[in-house]
């Protein structure tokens, strides 16, 4: 056959396993990104996550994968050189310096020295129960109880530098410079010397690594040997006779070997296969001094000068010319029905390749030099091969075809292939628009679609037939498009993509993915919407590819590398992951619908600088919990102090005791530091203060949780952090409390309602006590003025004494009969004046002393009328004295008045005399009546001859108006004197 003869005499075989195309990325970290200084002599991965580098002279730096935190003299190293490090049961690190040992809990270093000269230089540490021993250039040391005791491992004891220390399962190995020493793991005493008499290459044994079986042993410029227990062997690894084995570390069933020239030998123990990295693979330096492993698989490198390296591993396998390409420009991948690779590269056509083989279907092979920009295989088995300005090649299993534009082609210039189930293909050219081919009794039929006819241009970018077999085309400036039963019409218009190219096109499920040179659009079939999505998550919107994975994660290429962008079930993009130069993506460019998603689940896409694979399956298998841990705690900004507020903590940040911060010292900040060593950057951080927060603040990349105000009470901060692949860590928590202030006490705010309660009840017996004391206040004003009427009624009677007025009508009734007509009326018009007076008066709590004296004067005058002879009287009223603006009780004085008439002048006739004499005093009113009668003892005697003392009740009440009225304005007052001829009655009334 043809093709058989063509692979007999035209192909290149290269011989080259794919393991061989292998990129092993290393990244390096040296001053440029923090490492204090680029000399690293030992490693730790300790069990918090941190890689820890002794550096010489730069002294001790903590890596989380993304800064460097260095710890010096100035922070309480003993020695900034540093040989070894060492992390103990306790979790602390131990680290072994030029001049003695520096152990650090977290927090702060205690160092301790072997001797006080400080020539004794700390190599290398292990732990045994509960004792550490210590390798010098001393030799070997116990510490214990804080005390340094050296061991004799043999009787030649100088110059006895201990390089390494192994624990076995009951011995002890000591890598010396005489030897290797196996000790009694329980007494600590040399059971047997390995030297060079017992098959060691050298006697300076530089470094150790125990497996199941026995101990690797690393010589100083001699190789390695191997201890089976009871015999030492040679191994015959093919390394260089001098080379020198710094470290030696097992990773799996590899013997990794860190050597002073070399780099990094990769010994397979079962294969017996060799591999050897050095400045040529990546590696910063060839002086490799120390190994270390991390839990997600990383292998750390301390060089001599090229500061840190890490090893990521298989995360990608780059291919290019090296490998068996026939160009580093890869346009189009396409994996076959049997499993097989074919790319399309921009020149010698396509490389055809396998498991372990690659086949360059150029013009020696029967095919043509040409630009292959896409590919496909059709349901019947044909490969169609769309090249740039040559037309489409289809190839049966032995011959190459080729159909043009003179076969009835649309075009020559083929941008994109697609083939549907029922065997047609559709063709997209940039100078001819869209053809369909179909086989038909061995014959291909073509229809075309074009501009004009069927669409906008003839300058068509992608193709992407959808599960239903829809057909959907991107045009360059025009919109997209799709084929349905045999009729092509537009979907989106030019302006709903802003006039942008569309590269590439994908479906899933019920929305359509497209790239365009301005980002990534979305199309909804359902609602016929489009919008354009992901540009945060888009290191450059310059498109060129699409494609998903097995479990719908998209990937989108561009000019600067890749994006994993993750979505959920309704197609919104969750978040998303950048792939470039550093993530280990070397190819950087991608090249336009160059990728595919092949049987495996593995990602292949070309770029300008090869193929890569993205092996999928070898990253989400060896998935590992990241770590995180608290870095700091912040109180209103500035770092909270060891002993404030029961803040104790003992190493590590780990407490003795809850801190309580007072009320007013409620302003906290937390600061995590996610480790993930094998994606730094990708990691997201969850907390969750319960007792404050409902759920967890999901924050994104940010690692600061700032609390502010935060009320009393008792809480406890949650923390986490997750990979990119969704994988959490350990969940930690952090308790404190905040102390309530006095006035948010129990107490205080028992008291809060004890005293308004108290108060409450205070005022209601208060208003109870007022009502009470106004109603008998009420009752008393009432019963007050009842009397008061009562003494004024009495007191109306008094003055209207029957005898008065009988008196006084009987002698009106005289002067009528005596015909005394006018003085009858005149007296007659007194007494009607007088009875007048005495009742309007009676109305009214008090009068003017007008109305008073001009009642008493009536009064008196009718008296007159009644005497015969009858007595006089004068009314004097002081100067200064307004009688119309002073007031007074009524009927107060005309009882006294009577009592002076009837009693003491009685008997006078016209020598009796009443004078009535008013003035003030201050605010009160001086009212005095006097008389020149018999006096008030011959008065009582007199009154004693009556039944009734008329006198007597008007004093009494008078007194008793008088009691009442001092109640509500005090200050009245009633006095009767005797005179030496009369009586004196002074009456004073408070007026104010």
């Amino acid at each position: 056959m043809f093709h058989q003869r063509i692979l007999s005499i035209c192909v290149l075989l290269l011989m080259a396993v794919l393991a061989n195309a292998q990129q092993n990325h290393f990244r390096h970290f040296s001053l440029e990104e923090g490492l204090p200084q680029s000399q690293v002599f030992d490693v730790l991965h300790d069990s918090r996550g941190f890689i820890w580098a002794g550096t010489r002279g730069g002294g001790l730096a903590r890596f989380d994968g993304k800064n460097f935190k260095t710890y010096q003299t100035k922070q309480g190293l003993i020695n900034n050189f540093v040989n070894c490090i060492y992390e103990d049961a306790k979790h602390d690190i131990w680290v072994g310096t030029q001049s003695g040992i520096s152990v650090f809990n977290g927090l702060n270093f205690k160092n301790y020295q072997i001797s006080k000269s400080n020539e004794i230089r700390i190599y290398c540490f292990l732990e045994l129960d509960k004792k550490m021993l210590v390798g010098s250039s001393n030799g070997l040391y116990v510490f214990e109880n804080e005390k340094f005791t050296r061991i004799n491992l043999s009787s030649k004891q100088d110059n006895e530098y201990i390089t390494s220390l192994k624990i076995g399962d009951g011995s002890v190995y000591v890598g010396t410079n005489r030897g290797l020493y196996i000790l009694n793991k329980r007494i600590l005493k040399t059971e047997r010397i390995l030297t060079v008499a017992d098959g060691l290459p050298d006697d300076y044994v530089q470094s150790l690594c125990l497996d199941s079986s026995g101990i690797w042993i690393g010589t100083y410029g001699r190789g390695i040997r191997y201890f089976d227990g009871q015999h030492i062997v040679d191994p015959q690894i093919p390394l260089p006779w001098d080379v020198i084995s710094y470290d030696l570390m097992l990773v799996g069933r590899e013997l990794w070997v860190a050597t002073q020239i070399n780099g990094i030998f990769v010994y397979h123990t079962t294969t017996k296969q060799l591999t050897q990295y050095g400045s040529k693979q990546g590696l910063s330096n060839n002086h490799v001094r120390c190994l270390e492993k991390d839990v997600w698989g990383n292998v750390w490198l301390g060089t001599s000068g090229g500061g840190l390296n890490q090893f990521t591993g298989k995360q990608f396998t780059h291919f290019t010319v090296k490998d068996g390409l026939a160009d580093n420009y890869v346009y189009a991948v396409l994996e076959d029905f049997k499993g097989s690779l074919w790319i399309g590269t921009g020149k010698k056509g396509v490389t055809q390749m396998d498991s372990a083989n690659y086949v360059v279907w150029g013009l020696d092979s029967g095919f043509a030099n040409v630009k292959i920009k896409s590919l496909a295989q059709s349901s019947d088995s044909l490969f169609w091969f769309g090249s740039e300005g040559q037309g489409l090649a289809y190839f049966d299993g032995d011959t190459f075809k080729w159909l043009k534009v003179d076969n009835g082609l649309c075009g020559n210039y083929i941008k994109d292939i697609v083939t549907l189930p029922d065997g047609r293909v559709f063709v997209a050219t940039l100078d001819g628009g869209i053809s369909e081919i179909s086989r038909i009794n061995g014959k291909f039929e073509i229809k075309n679609y074009q501009y004009l006819t069927h669409l906008p241009t003839n300058r068509i970018f992608s193709l992407h037939a959808d599960a239903n077999g829809v057909v959907w085309f991107g045009t360059e400036n025009k919109g997209l498009g799709k084929i349905e039963a045999g009729k092509a019409t537009m979907v989106i218009n030019e302006a709903s993509i802003k006039y942008q190219s569309i590269r590439a096109i994908r479906s899933l499920h019920r929305q359509l993915w497209i790239a365009t040179t301005d980002g990534l659009y979305r199309y909804e079939s359902v609602t016929k919407k489009i919008q354009k999505v992901a540009d945060e998550h888009l290191k450059s919107t310059n498109l060129y590819l699409l494609e998903f994975d097995k479990k719908n994660n998209l990937y989108v290429g561009h000019e600067r590398g890749l994006e994993k962008l993750r979505l959920n079930e309704t197609g919104d993009v969750i978040d998303g992951e950048f792939f470039g130069a550093a993530e280990g993506f070397s190819g950087i460019e991608t090249c336009q619908n160059a990728a595919i998603c092949d049987a495996q689940g593995n990602m292949w896409f070309g770029t300008i600088n090869g193929l890569t694979k993205y092996n999928t399956i070898e990253i989400e298998t060896n998935a590992i919990r990241p770590k995180v841990w608290l870095d700091n705690v912040d109180l209103f900004y500035e770092t909270l102090v060891s002993g404030k507020f029961g803040f104790n903590p003992v190493s590590w940040n780990n407490l003795t005791s809850t801190p309580v911060f007072p009320y007013n010292q409620n302003h906290l900040s937390f600061s995590f530091t996610g480790i993930d060593l094998t994606n730094p950057t990708k990691l997201k951080y969850q907390w969750k203060l319960e007792g404050f927060d409902e759920d967890w603040v999901k924050s994104g990349i940010k690692s600061d949780a700032i609390y502010s105000n935060i009320p009393p009470g008792k809480y406890v901060l949650k923390y986490r952090t997750i990979s990119m692949q969704g994988i959490e860590s350990q969940e930690y928590s952090w308790p404190f409390e905040v102390k309530a202030p006095f006035w948010q006490t129990w107490w205080f705010r028992l008291l809060i309602w004890v005293i308004p309660i108290l108060l409450i009840a205070v005022a209601i017996w208060n208003y109870i006590k007022n009502i009470k004391r106004k109603a008998a206040e009420e009752r008393e004003k009432i019963l007050v003025e009842k009397e008061l009427i009562e003494l004024e009624q009495k007191a109306l009677r008094l003055q209207m004494n029957p005898h008065f007025l009988f008196n006084a009508l009987n002698s009106i009734q005289s002067l009528v009969a005596l015909n005394q007509h006018e003085e009858a009326r005149t007296y007659l018009q007194k007494f009607a004046k007088l009875m007048r007076l005495t009742l309007q008066n009676s109305r009214v709590d008090s009068i003017p002393l007008s109305d008073e004296i001009l009642t008493l004067k009536n009064y008196m005058e009718l008296e007159q009328l009644t005497k015969k002879p009858a007595f006089s009287f004068s009314i004097n009223v002081e100067n200064g004295l307004n009688p119309d603006q002073v007031y007074l009780p009524p009927m107060m004085l005309q009882p006294f008045v009577e009592n002076a008439i009837k009693h003491g002048i009685a008997d006078l006739g016209n020598q009796g005399l009443v004078k009535l004499h008013f003035s003030m005093q201050g605010s009160k009113l001086i009212c005095k009546i006097s008389d020149n009668g018999i006096g008030r003892k011959a008065a009582e005697e007199k009154a004693k001859q009556k039944t009734k003392s008329h006198e007597s009740a008007a004093l009494q009440v008078i007194s008793d108006r008088i009691n009442i009225l001092n109640k509500e304005h005090p200050g009245n007052k009633l006095e009767i004197s005797d005179l030496e001829m009369g009586t004196e009655v002074c009456l004073e009334i408070a007026t104010g």
